[in-house]
């Protein structure tokens, strides 16, 4: 508690001199003199602002970098479904999808956002044919009819612009997922 700036001491009432910092009786701070000793208190706040600035600055890197692995994490979850969904497709018609919009259909999907990349959504391309409303498409699909036999890492499906990381979610024949990075992507993607 500080005291005010006289003979007496503020919170007790006992005299105290002029030069005391400090009560003699109950030890209550002495009122420093208007001045210098407030940029003390200007310096102190300056320090925690110096302090606080760099851990702001963190924390919206940390959140940052969560978003992101949330987003990449919805995009695997994306791809996965698409392999799901051309398991049920195959079940349901005995043959392979030839093309990815052919799992849109009411006793398959009817949800638009399965084939959008949460990563790379400002880079989505518009789907050729003329159904959906003004929905895109994110990812590219092969049919694998196609596949050679015993190939167990023939890509079926993967994002058709890489995320800003480099790297491509894809989906194995198999119906493993994976992130692949730019080169290891175009090796498997032409493979024959």
């Amino acid at each position: 508690m500080e005291i005010a700036r006289s003979d007496v001491c503020g919170a007790c009432g006992v005299p105290v001199g002029k030069d005391a910092t400090t009560c003699p009786s109950c030890f209550a701070r002495r009122a420093g003199p208007p001045g210098p000793t407030r940029g003390k208190k200007l310096g102190g706040c300056l320090l925690a602002i110096t302090l606080l600035i760099p851990a702001a600055a963190w924390l919206a890197a940390a959140i940052r970098a969560s978003w992101r692995a949330e987003r990449e994490s919805t995009c695997k979850t994306h791809v996965q479904q698409i392999g799901v969904f051309r398991e049920m497709y195959r079940k349901k018609f005995s043959v392979e999808p030839q093309e990815l919009r052919s799992l849109y259909r009411p006793e398959i999907t009817v949800e638009m956002g399965v084939f959008a990349c949460p990563v790379t959504e400002t880079h989505k391309v518009p789907w050729d044919g003329d159904w959906g409303n003004g929905d895109f498409v994110s990812y590219e699909y092969r049919n694998a009819a196609s596949a050679p036999t015993g190939q167990p890492y023939w890509l079926v499906a993967w994002d058709r612009i890489a995320h800003p990381d480099g790297r491509r979610c894809v989906l194995y024949l198999d119906g493993t997922i994976a992130m692949l990075d730019e080169r290891t992507f175009v090796k498997l993607r032409d493979a024959k």
